[in-house]
């Protein structure tokens, strides 16, 4: 497996964080946006949260992963609440991770549950 590489550039307004991800994941769930007439491609919310969670050590654990989200990472709960449940769905399981496969146990838990958190 090549080497993961990580980028850094800082711009004049904003801050942007590049960063590998598996391969085979890549081409799902990214939109084609627009600034100052130029395009460029960004993951949607769902696939950035499963983007970063594949470059953790593994969390088995759902209590662990929740921790992780919103006290560690800091993940907004409001936000977080309503996520694509069917984009998730099918996203975890691409990346072979064991903490991915915690976080579709997790939404499958919220979804049935018919609540956020």
């Amino acid at each position: 497996m090549p080497e993961k590489k990580e980028k850094n550039l800082q711009e004049l307004v904003r801050y942007i964080f590049y960063q590998d991800v598996p391969l085979s994941v890549f081409p799902y769930e990214i939109e084609i946006c627009y600034e100052n007439e130029r395009p460029f491609l960004m993951a949607t919310p769902e696939k950035a949260v499963c983007d970063k969670l594949c470059t953790v050590k593994p969390i088995g654990s759902r209590k662990h992963l929740q921790q992780l989200l919103f006290d560690d990472l800091r993940t907004d709960q409001d936000a977080f609440s309503k996520p694509d449940f069917s984009a998730l769905r099918e996203l975890c399981p691409l990346y072979k991770s064991t903490t991915l496969t915690t976080l579709s146990k997790l939404t499958g838990t919220w979804q049935s549950d018919d609540s956020s958190l």
